[in-house]
């Protein structure tokens, strides 16, 4: 038996949510994928990037877009999204890689 679809009655506001994105010596790919995450019409919605220095230079002005930039310059993921996590605000909580478009 197929389970039940989850229905959201219309009138409900989306969850706050987080949007954690972890990026290590990849400005490129980041940059693409936060244009992206911008273009989003979720209402309330963080963006949280986790990022070595030079790639958060590279995307510094993104901050007025109301992103928040952590520094975190360590070849561990695990560590990094831990640290996106401990930011986030949100009620719902989601990753996504820095080469998602």
């Amino acid at each position: 038996m197929a389970p039940a679809p989850c229905m959201v009655p219309s009138d409900t506001a989306p969850p706050d949510t987080s949007v954690i994105v972890v990026s290590r010596q990849r400005p490129a790919l980041l940059r693409r994928c936060l244009m992206s995450l911008l273009q989003s019409d979720h209402p309330r919605m963080e963006v949280i990037v986790v990022a070595d220095s030079a790639s958060l230079a590279r995307v510094e002005s993104f901050r007025a877009a109301g992103l928040r930039l952590l520094a975190f310059d360590a070849p561990n993921i695990s560590a990094a999204r831990n640290i996106g996590l401990a930011a986030a605000g949100g009620a719902v909580v989601a990753f996504i890689d820095d080469d998602a478009v």
